[in-house]
């Protein structure tokens, strides 16, 4: 627990969600202090580990003009957890799916990790000029979806790009990350959670926010009020971390995006809490 807790703050910046997310991964009915309170020490001391370096940066950058968001688009934040929440139930589902069909069709390991990788070649192919964010974490694209920029088929800005085709963009980056998330994993191959999660419920919020007529340029604050709203939905309904999911993106995004962050994990929760992607045995 105190390790996962370390790694989480580490990486992400954020020693309260990495402590809560450690202990409600393996205790998420059950937490208790005895687990919690070291869980917090060592993610405050990874952090402090961490902040103290000179090249220090945080996880999306130091993100400007995250003021509170407009109050009238509360209920399209609501609709926005929802289909976040959606996708998170998809991407357990798929994940579920495709790991029991390699497992049973390629029982043989180096095998199926072959097969795994070529699932993913395969699925970033199919997407083009995009495909490279199914490669890896994905966290540049993470921050351009963030501050609310696309890749252009060209591999320049989106300014020019339809808000339609835009929102279709996210839409099959998202569904793309799913899927290559699960040949890897799926078929044995090595690779995290949390980044595609994080992935998936950024690019469904903002997809949402466009949607809504949000103009990311015109009104930052909001189009990150549905971004946080997305990551923290899609990090609740895949790992079962509502309160994690609530306070991570509270401390990436700043403050003034807890709101949506607290209506994403709630959401998630109440439609998605008996569904996870982990086995425990």
């Amino acid at each position: 627990i105190c390790g996962a807790a370390a790694g989480i703050s580490a990486v992400l910046g954020a020693p309260v969600a990495g402590a809560l997310f450690a202990v409600e991964v393996l205790f998420a009915d059950n937490i208790n202090y005895r687990d919690l309170f070291p869980a917090l020490l060592s993610s405050a001391t990874s952090f402090l580990v961490v902040y103290t370096r000179h090249d220090y940066q945080p996880f999306l950058g130091h993100i400007e003009h995250s003021g509170f968001f407009q109050l009238g688009y509360l209920p399209a934040l609501v609709a926005v957890g929802i289909a976040a929440t959606l996708f998170g139930i998809l991407f357990c589902k798929v994940f579920s799916f495709v790991n029991d069909r390699l497992t049973k069709y390629v029982p043989r390991l180096s095998l199926r990790c072959l097969v795994g990788a070529a699932l993913v070649v395969g699925t970033a192919a199919a997407l083009g000029p995009f495909g490279r964010a199914l490669l890896g974490p994905g966290i540049e694209f993470i921050k351009d979806i963030v501050a609310g920029r696309i890749p252009a088929v060209q591999g320049g800005p989106a300014g020019d790009i339809l808000p339609a085709r835009i929102v279709v963009i996210l839409v099959f980056l998202a569904a793309g990350k799913m899927l290559a998330t699960s040949f890897t994993i799926g078929s044995g191959l090595s690779a995290g959670l949390t980044y595609p999660s994080i992935l998936v419920g950024a690019a469904v919020g903002s997809a949402g926010a466009r949607l809504a007529g949000v103009d990311p340029a015109a009104s930052p604050e909001t189009h990150y009020a549905f971004v946080a709203c997305g990551v923290a939905a899609l990090l609740a309904s895949v790992m079962n971390i509502p309160l994690a999911a609530a306070i991570l993106v509270a401390e990436i995004f700043g403050f003034n995006q807890s709101v949506p962050g607290i209506i994403g994990s709630v959401i998630a929760y109440s439609l998605a809490r008996h569904i996870v992607i982990y086995r425990y045995k």
